[in-house]
């Protein structure tokens, strides 16, 4: 399944309340905040780490914990069997592109044997594998095939939740562990590319996170400084969908990547961290004027666009031919990268997108995920 900053989408499991004993109370801990991320820590232990999740998804305010131990001791006391995951992991299955992303990121994609989506994995390396069969399909969130998931018996799978839907319970009752990911509630960019330590645990490669993810934040920092306090054109995103609009409010995810990168986000003035439902009318009323069009679906060509609603043809942005969409790495089969391994290269985005709202800054840069439409 596809998710990610524009939408994009990866299912959850319970895991049962704590029973803390005695020795786990008084073992040396150091419990490490991530910088960005808002909704993982980790807390580390003498001979094991502790991996605590909350936020999995939109109403949800259950903590889930799982408890990492090298495979070659045996687990601490006083956790329920399935909190427990021997590491380093050999073999294990992603429900979501993004996490082929962190884990290829992290140059273990040879532990990668199933995947949900296999079809929309632009991953020219994953991709390889799956028609080689080294890599199988396992089903959607909604329709898993657990006939092959027991085939791989996988160490963990990781998942993520939209709702309390019962597949992460199955998975559990056949002896399987799900590991939730929640990087698609983070809302911002470098909280979202964070996600690489939660996941460098699981393989014994923290070291590698943390080296990765310090190269990603200085290059996104240091762009995001030559850009702060410059006011970009105004922009908004996404297309009309049976008489409305859904519009990300102000503090959301793309709101936050578009601010970072100098852009004017329309609807900045808008509470909220998720997504608002507004009738074509007063969007168009609204829009109509604005300079920049963001993530306009799948269309490759301006023509495209008022094929679907002739009013487009009104807006500013598309007269002038300032409609962006990134789609420039796009695989024969529909994947789009962006929402892959976008999640693990924000400054690539901001590169973009700040071509986009000051190109007399950015002569020098290529667009890597986006396309000018003409």
């Amino acid at each position: 399944m596809q998710k990610w900053f524009w939408l994009s989408l990866p299912l959850f499991f319970l895991l049962g309340c704590q029973q803390q004993t005695a020795d786990v109370e008084n073992s040396v801990s150091v419990e490490t905040q991530p910088d960005y991320a808002k909704n993982f820590t980790i807390e580390e232990k003498e001979n094991y780490k502790i991996l605590q999740l909350k936020n999995a998804w939109k109403g949800n305010d259950k903590t889930y914990t799982y408890v990492l131990y090298d495979k070659k001791q045996n687990p601490p006391n006083g956790f329920l069997k399935e909190q427990l995951i021997p590491v380093p992991v050999e073999k294990v299955v992603c429900q979501s592109t993004t996490h082929v992303a962190f884990i290829d990121a992290l140059g273990a994609a040879a532990k990668i044997k199933g995947i949900s989506g296999a079809k929309y994995i632009y991953n020219k390396k994953i991709n390889d594998k799956i028609n080689k069969g080294q890599i199988i399909e396992v089903g959607n969130d909604r329709g898993l095939n657990y006939e092959n998931l027991l085939s791989l018996q996988p160490d963990v799978v990781f998942s993520f939740g939209i709702d309390g839907s019962n597949q992460l319970a199955k998975m559990k009752e056949l002896g399987m562990k799900p590991i939730l990911i929640a990087e698609w509630m983070e809302q911002t960019p470098l909280g979202r590319a964070e996600w690489l330590k939660f996941f460098g645990a699981f393989f014994g490669l923290e070291n590698e996170a943390l080296e990765k993810f310090d190269t990603i934040k200085k290059e996104y920092e240091n762009l995001k400084l030559k850009l702060e306090g410059l006011q970009g054109s105004t922009t908004f995103t996404g297309m009309g969908f049976e008489g409305n609009w859904h519009v990300p409010e102000g503090q959301s995810y793309l709101a936050n990547t578009i601010r970072e990168a100098g852009g004017t986000y329309l609807w900045e003035g808008l509470e909220g961290t998720g997504s608002r439902m507004i009738d074509f009318e007063t969007f168009y009323t609204k829009a109509k004027d604005a300079k920049i069009w963001l993530n306009v679906n799948l269309s490759e060509k301006l023509e495209d666009l008022p094929k679907t609603d002739n009013r487009y043809r009104d807006f500013q942005s598309w007269k002038n031919g300032e409609v962006y969409n990134p789609i420039l790495r796009r695989s024969e089969a529909g994947g789009i990268d962006i929402y892959e391994s976008g999640v693990i290269q924000p400054h690539i985005i901001l590169k973009d997108l700040a071509k986009i709202f000051h190109p007399e800054l950015m002569k020098n840069h290529k667009f890597y995920y986006y396309k000018k439409l003409n």
